[in-house]
């Protein structure tokens, strides 16, 4: 893990919460910790994981990088929205692709940019 404010870590993001022991001990908070079920924490020693309350859930990391690569094609290229959906979603995993709008809203996103 780095000293970064945020961190993905088993398809969870995380913020830093709190930082001990000279920083080789951090703490940090799921960005679902006050919407979801359940108050997600997971414990970072010298780059190992020490403790963490919930298991993983890959996808959803996945998904925000591919609506954020359609956002920045959006607004930097003519292309029209289904050539930025379909480039950025070649190849990626099944459990990304479940995660990810439909393609309408997905559309919708890269035309109001």
């Amino acid at each position: 893990m780095s000293a970064y404010a945020t961190e993905e870590l088993r398809g969870f993001i995380y913020d830093k919460e709190k930082t001990r022991e000279d920083r080789t001990y951090w703490i940090w908070k799921c960005k679902e910790y006050f919407t979801g079920p359940y108050q997600r924490r997971a414990v970072i020693k010298n780059g190992a994981i020490v403790y963490e309350n919930h298991l993983p859930r890959g996808g959803r990391v996945g998904a925000a990088k591919v609506m954020t690569i359609v956002r920045e094609k959006a607004s930097t290229t003519n292309d029209n929205p289904q050539q930025i959906i379909g480039e950025a979603t070649a190849g990626i995993l099944k459990s990304v692709q479940a995660t990810l709008p439909l393609v309408p809203a997905i559309s919708k996103t890269a035309q109001r940019i």
